[in-house]
């Protein structure tokens, strides 16, 4: 798999903004033939608005079909080489901001990386860029990152259905249960009640993350999103801090059950990174004593929010 980075004019980028439902399904450039761009491949597209470089969108390539093929079996398209999108998975449109790892982002060739003290001009960019593996992963994480918040913002009562994913009639939410019809009439209730909890509960963990995200960045670091695929799964941690090589978890409350759970997805996570990276819990509050030991003894750092500031355990593992 290559990963390349496909500029679009700002004109481009307000479109697909204004219409933040629509996916990505085909695009179409002249490069993707001269560059050979080839099924399997990702594009991220991306612009420089008013001197900030944003990301557009994502597109794994499916199908690449000649500016022949298209003229034959697309005639409604204009005359040119297109990439075609996989029906699933699904990739919605985003705005997000590059510009905190704009500095890393590294290309295959001659000219490897961006003139980020003369300032980002998207004419620079306007020919078909190669990305690195680190800076597709870069990209990834703020695309991730961006993904969720938008997913949490269309987040309702109701459910708590990715709103990006397609609509099958009658299909079952995620959260859903099979009850027997004697049981049906509590268990729905039961159901609406749990998944309201659901919902508030990671609309907190997304506030939450976003401000420590915005406290780290102030202070220098980059931090990004990763996902990690465990075969037909694939598991997104809620930030990773690549200055420090910090794997957070956010939770929405500091109880002992909240804490036990997160220690087993750090865990999970850590098996995929080198054994020098940290493991960090954030929590809204300090914990109670004994839950702040348990972490520390499974060599885990507690991060709380205090006074509109950050501050994280000074206990060391005993054990």
């Amino acid at each position: 798999m290559t990963s390349w980075l496909r500029y679009w004019k700002p004109t481009e980028a307000e479109y697909w903004w204004s219409k933040p439902q629509e996916i990505i399904v085909r695009s179409w450039s002249k490069q993707y033939v001269t560059r050979k761009v080839k099924v399997g491949d990702v594009l991220w597209f991306m612009s420089v608005v008013e001197g900030t470089l944003y990301l557009i969108g994502r597109q794994d390539v499916a199908e690449i079909l000649t500016a022949d093929q298209v003229s034959r079996r697309h005639p409604d398209l204009m005359d040119a080489p297109y990439a075609f999108s996989a029906k699933t998975p699904i990739y919605p449109s985003v705005k997000a901001s590059l510009m905190g790892i704009a500095p890393h982002l590294r290309f295959v060739g001659k000219v490897d990386r961006l003139n980020i003290k003369e300032g980002i001009d998207g004419r620079y960019l306007q020919n078909l860029c190669e990305l690195t593996p680190k800076s597709h992963d870069l990209v990834l994480g703020v695309y991730e990152t961006a993904r969720a918040t938008k997913i949490g913002k269309v987040r309702g009562g109701g459910g708590i259905r990715d709103a990006s994913a397609p609509k099958v009639a009658q299909a079952p939410e995620s959260m859903s249960s099979v009850v027997t019809a004697l049981e049906r009439a509590r268990a729905q209730t039961f159901l609406v009640e749990r998944e309201a909890q659901a919902t508030i509960a990671v609309r907190r963990e997304a506030a939450l993350l976003r401000r420590y995200v915005e406290y780290l960045s102030k202070s220098g670091c980059i931090v990004t999103c990763r996902v990690l695929n465990r075969g037909s799964e694939r598991l997104r941690i809620d930030a990773f801090n690549e200055t420090r090589k910090q794997l957070i978890e956010a939770k929405s409350d500091e109880t002992r059950d909240s804490a036990r759970y997160g220690i087993g997805q750090l865990f999970d996570y850590r098996r995929d990174f080198d054994r020098d990276v940290d493991l960090v819990l954030l929590v809204p509050r300090r914990p109670k004593a004994d839950v702040e030991k348990l972490l520390a003894d499974c060599g885990i750092v507690c991060v709380w929010e205090a006074g509109g500031s950050f501050e994280e355990s000074r206990l060391r593992r005993s054990c």
